[in-house]
């Protein structure tokens, strides 16, 4: 019976962490090259800006904004899809970001700021991919 308490302990502070407080993703694409590779994969911090309400688009206390050269996680306003980007600068609706690779980088110069919303943390640790 401890066992069944300890596997089941294990598996709530692993999903807990998860949903909450760290979040692993893998790169796809080269805007961020050559600091993050494609197939690279980076680890975000999904508290670094505030607690966000699980399955939803919205925080529900934001304690810091991002600060200039911070990387993030964030959801790409034109496809919905996530994407990472480096924060140039804060605005009055939110953060520019722009991705490493100018030239094949779709970002703030295209759409605009982005919302506290849209972002979703702040790349910790990244590991090298491959590559194309």
């Amino acid at each position: 019976m401890e066992t069944v308490k300890g596997v089941l302990a294990a598996i709530v502070l692993f999903v807990g962490i998860r949903l909450f407080f760290l979040e692993p993703c893998l790169v796809e694409g080269s805007s961020m090259e050559p600091l993050i590779p494609s197939h690279g994969l980076v680890l975000i911090n999904k508290l670094a800006y505030g607690l966000r309400i699980p399955f939803s688009q919205r925080y529900l206390f934001l304690w810091r904004q991002p600060e200039q050269e911070d990387i993030l996680l964030l959801q790409d306003p034109l496809t919905g899809l996530l994407s990472i980007k480096r924060c140039i600068r804060r605005t009055p609706f939110g953060v520019f970001v722009q991705g490493d690779n100018h030239t094949f980088s779709v970002d703030s110069r295209l759409y605009g700021s982005v919302s506290m919303e849209q972002v979703w943390g702040k790349v910790i640790f990244s590991i090298p991919g491959r590559g194309k």
